[in-house]
């Protein structure tokens, strides 16, 4: 499982992400949630974005499938960090933000529309969802993890799957990691209605 590798890298992947600039994000998604609301992180990694949003004064959740990047994720917050996989959400009308920055992508094609399904329950009316993926339209795996790359075509027909779903914006950048610059993005911020 994608997991694994993280709990084994845990150290090298806190390094390579916790201080990549995502202003460029955050400013697109964080005025889209209500002022102080609560925002999920979904597969939050080294907690950078958690630290980011609670430091704006929103309230946070946070979870991750890796023992070992909840740790990470905990000490640098001092948030509310759960360890869960996507499988385990059961919120229902509890966010007002979801942000699911580079960590749907570990999940593969046949399985997300069961992972959004479950997700989106989580999300009150009129607020948005970020995910990005790695920019793309094939399935790999490297290291033991699962790579489900798309395309602003091939994400149509899974969002169109969603009821009451708005697609507000959706976009391609270049990595922001250092020496990652012919590697592309596609981010996506859908609502509520």
């Amino acid at each position: 499982m994608s997991f694994k590798y993280y709990d084994e890298h845990a150290d090298k992947f806190f390094n390579d992400t916790v201080h990549v600039n995502m202003n460029e994000f955050y400013e697109a998604f964080l005025p889209l949630v209500k002022k102080e609301g609560r925002i999920l992180d979904i597969g939050c990694g080294s907690g950078r974005d958690i630290k980011a949003f609670l430091d704006r004064g929103f309230d946070v959740v946070g979870f991750d499938a890796s023992d070992e990047m909840v740790k990470k994720a905990r000490q640098l917050t001092n948030g509310v960090v759960l360890k869960a996989k996507f499988a385990d959400v059961a919120w229902e009308d509890e966010f007002d933000g979801l942000w699911a920055s580079a960590s749907l992508l570990h999940v593969p094609v046949n399985n997300i529309p069961y992972v959004l399904q479950k997700l989106w329950k989580a999300l009150r009316k009129s607020s948005p969802f970020f995910m990005s993926f790695k920019y793309g339209d094939r399935q790999y795996e490297k290291d033991g993890r699962i790579f489900q790359n798309f395309t602003e075509k091939t994400i149509e027909p899974v969002l169109m799957n969603i009821e009451n779903l708005k697609l507000r914006k959706i976009w391609k950048t270049v990595d922001k990691r250092k020496n990652r610059s012919d590697e592309y993005w596609l981010n996506i911020i859908v609502d509520k209605l």
